[in-house]
């Protein structure tokens, strides 16, 4: 044992690629598939679209980023699926080197950095066809840009590129992250304006220019196509979920839609237990009774959902706690039928129970944990700029803009921030240690 704690310290990078690589192996002995998803279609149907340069037409279903890494496969599940091993494995190493950028003791860096790669959900979303594990690979690489390269002011101009990249590429695989580019505005011009003042407006315009360019452009094609300016012609169908416990009190108005709509939802109700998917059943029938097509209706949804939203403010706060509650659980997104082997299934199952709870409770703690620095800050009146203030502004507010626009699959808007969140555990872990000896 004290040859391997040896070589594991001598070694850290070595050792986190071993581990996460035995995890990933091991996974795919006995989960050898790809697993697709409903969204899984459209992401490989916008990537055979951008290979063939034809975008005449496109739905607007999905942003290009992560078709493009299915491109960077050559369109096949295997080596997509291989790609995100890596990008996973990659994620655990930005997590090492930012902790211990913080003076994060190496074991501590280690443990945190493995930890993460035998999370059972960590390596199932890379055997997935969903965005997550690009996402949170491209958020962790942005932590780690700002931290190692412009925080500790040892940046180069080439770092400002590469950070527009990094930010281009995840608003474009999940455009809901538009938000963190204030967030690093904001963030770089207090960290950075003692050195650089008004010279921080040169390297702020090459971050923000490309992104805005790139959304931009992909809200013009898709008002070409589909006749409306928005990044996804989904957007309306999102709003619907948002109002779905409260959207029979919408404005006569809309009630052709609004009755196939709520009749859909006592049928779920009555029937699955849940109404979150439900207006993925009510679509149809909307359009044939309104002779909408897919967009219009979408357009339709989106200007009912916002006049019920404004008439019925105390309903929406209600069902934003709801939705704001359901990112902070876990949820693992595997298909069972892959596996030939039932005590396999079995040992899996076993597995997630243990680690479930102690996600949730990690990401409890987490938010209390913003709470109390919170507090500590505006009671001090000073407003502290590093990597773990930067982390809960980041996470806190993504959670708060989520809940606010989807009641979904909440779960899965968590997992990019999971890397963040650990990072942010981890610290507070020594942290509490040392005051602990201390007073002894």
């Amino acid at each position: 044992m004290n040859r391997i704690t040896k070589f594991v310290f001598k070694n850290p990078e070595l050792s986190i690629i071993a581990f996460a690589v035995v995890v990933r192996l091991i996974t795919f002995i006995f989960y050898p598939n790809t697993t697709l998803f409903n969204d899984s279609e459209n992401y490989l149907d916008l990537a055979k679209r951008l290979l063939e340069a034809n975008l005449i037409g496109y739905e607007g279903y999905r942003t290009p980023g992560y078709s493009m890494l299915i491109l960077l496969g050559f369109q096949n599940l295997c080596l997509v699926v291989l790609i995100q091993h890596l990008l996973g494995i990659c994620t655990s190493l930005f997590m090492y080197w930012l902790l211990r950028s913080i003076a994060l003791h190496k074991g501590v860096a280690i443990g945190a950095a493995i930890l993460y790669s035998c999370l059972l959900h960590v390596v199932f979303f890379e055997k997935g066809i969903l965005t997550e594990t690009f996402s949170a690979f491209l958020l962790t690489a942005i932590l780690y840009i700002l931290q190692l390269h412009i925080i500790k002011r040892k940046f180069k101009p080439s770092h400002f590129g590469i950070l527009s990249v990094s930010i281009l590429l995840l608003v474009m695989t999940k455009p809901f992250f538009i938000y963190i580019l204030p967030i690093i505005i904001l963030f770089l011009g207090i960290a950075l304006w003692s050195q650089l003042q008004f010279k921080i407006i040169k390297p702020i315009l090459i971050i923000t220019i490309p992104t805005l360019l790139a959304v931009g452009s992909w809200a013009f094609l898709n008002k070409q196509n589909t006749g409306y300016a928005t990044l996804s012609s989904y957007f309306g169908y999102n709003l619907a979920q948002q109002t779905v416990n409260f959207i029979h009190k919408a404005p006569d108005d809309y009630a052709t839609v609004r009755d196939i709509y709520v009749k859909q939802i006592e049928k779920d109700k009555e029937q699955l237990g849940y109404t979150y998917y439900s207006i993925w059943d009510a679509y149809q029938p909307m359009m044939k009774a309104t002779g909408y097509n897919f967009y219009d209706l979408s357009n339709e949804l989106a200007n009912m959902s916002k006049a019920t939203i404004i008439a019925n403010p105390k309903d929406y706060i209600k069902q934003v706690f709801l939705s704001w509650k359901l990112f902070w659980g876990v949820k693992l997104y595997w298909d069972q039928s892959h596996i030939s082997n039932p005590a396999v299934v079995i040992v899996y199952k076993g597995i997630w129970f243990l680690q479930r709870p102690l996600i949730v409770f990690g990401k409890i703690l987490f938010v209390g944990l913003f709470l109390w620095s919170f507090i500590k800050g505006v009671l001090r009146k000073r407003i502290s700029v590093h990597l773990l203030s930067f982390i809960f502004a980041l996470v806190i507010l993504g959670s708060i803009l989520q809940a606010a626009i989807i009641y979904s699959d909440n779960y899965r808007f968590s997992f990019p921030y999971l890397p963040a969140i650990i990072i942010v555990l981890a610290s507070y872990s020594v942290r509490l240690t040392q005051l602990i000896r201390k007073k002894k």
